[in-house]
């Protein structure tokens, strides 16, 4: 390997034989990892939001439909079929509107 003078205490050589080289170095890489772990815990986040947000929305609408059936008075064998359908479209759908989202 061939030294060209860049190594540390030597003199001359590339821009990261000096201290001060070696400083901006480990700020550009204190900065760098600073951002690359903001965009992820910022994604992270974002992802977990969505998934309360869906369940959230998944749980007020089933006691909106068990709200339904204790007002109308419908059957148990009918509230169920009602309960079971809900949770079958939103398990085919995965919880998207379709009607959201084609307007």
């Amino acid at each position: 390997m061939i030294n060209d003078g860049a190594a540390w205490g030597e003199r001359g050589g590339g821009a990261r034989s000096t201290w001060c080289g070696l400083l901006s170095a480990v700020v550009d890489w204190l900065v760098g990892v600073a951002l690359m772990s903001a965009a992820i815990f910022g994604n992270v986040s974002s992802i977990m939001l969505r998934l309360y947000r869906g369940t959230e929305e998944y749980h007020e609408k089933l006691t909106s439909i068990r709200e339904f059936i204790k007002f109308h008075f419908i059957p148990k064998p009918l509230a169920n079929r009602l309960i079971e359908s809900y949770q079958h479209s939103r398990s085919f759908t995965h919880g998207v509107d379709m009607n959201a989202v084609s307007h």
